[in-house]
């Protein structure tokens, strides 16, 4: 891993958004990031325009069925404003020290997991929040069960549940950290992914314009019950710009 993980001092001030225009600002992301179209993800995955997932959208009591929502922005934007306040009020020590911009960065995380590793957690959560050090969690964060056609997770012929890796999850992981790291002068943002190994144990590298390593990881999987199969199939191993 490239880069210490002291505390580094507060980036220079940054300008919050509108409140007013801050879950817009959110719906627009996922909407570049996730499509803004019904689609199914690369796990197999029906998932609505701009990420929601039905079952998530009904959790919160929302019927993305319903004649309000066929407009998925607007079924987006109040499905992200519900989990938006979970995250507050789950990790309010994490969220009381962002500007807006970096709030962004860290729901969208949030929207994609369902919650936050604890190693960003505790980056964020200091009287000076360490932005720097919260990439080793962020970009931990890659790996997928693919599913069946009834949504079901696909477990190979020993009944272990099957994990896979994706470039594209280390792509948005790298995208995050720029976001919560703007602001740092002396900061050179991640602008490749590339993949190193084999498609069966890759490596996610990040680099700079320079083409120098800023990070790198190997995903791998733990329990019993589970098997990693390294890359999944929507992911090459071709270089990806952000």
């Amino acid at each position: 891993v490239v880069g210490g993980l002291m505390s580094r001092p507060r980036a220079t001030p940054e300008r919050d958004i509108d409140p007013k225009s801050f879950m817009d600002s959110f719906v627009d992301k996922m909407g570049e990031s996730e499509s803004k179209e019904d689609h199914i993800d690369h796990l197999g995955i029906k998932t609505l325009g701009y990420g929601v997932l039905p079952a998530t959208a009904k959790t919160y009591g929302l019927d993305p069925d319903s004649e309000k929502y066929k407009d998925r922005k607007v079924l987006a934007k109040d499905v992200y404003q519900k989990m938006y306040n979970e995250a507050d009020k789950k990790y309010p020590d994490v969220f009381k020290g962002l500007t807006d911009t970096k709030k962004i960065n860290v729901l969208s995380m949030y929207i994609n997991t369902g919650s936050l590793p604890n190693g960003l957690v505790t980056a964020l959560s200091k009287d000076t929040p360490d932005f720097d050090a919260a990439k080793d969690s962020l970009a931990s964060v890659v790996l997928g069960s693919p599913r069946n056609d009834d949504n079901t997770r696909k477990k190979d012929k020993d009944g272990k549940i099957i994990y896979t890796s994706s470039k594209g999850l280390s792509k948005r992981r790298a995208q995050e950290y720029n976001g919560l790291m703007e602001g740092d002068k002396d900061f050179k943002p991640v602008k490749t992914i590339s993949v190193g190994g084999t498609r069966e144990k890759p490596s996610f590298i990040w680099k700079d314009a320079d083409g120098n390593e800023i990070h790198k990881y190997t995903p791998s999987v733990l329990g019993d019950n589970k098997i990693y199969q390294g890359l999944d199939k929507s992911s090459s191993m071709d270089d990806v710009d952000l």
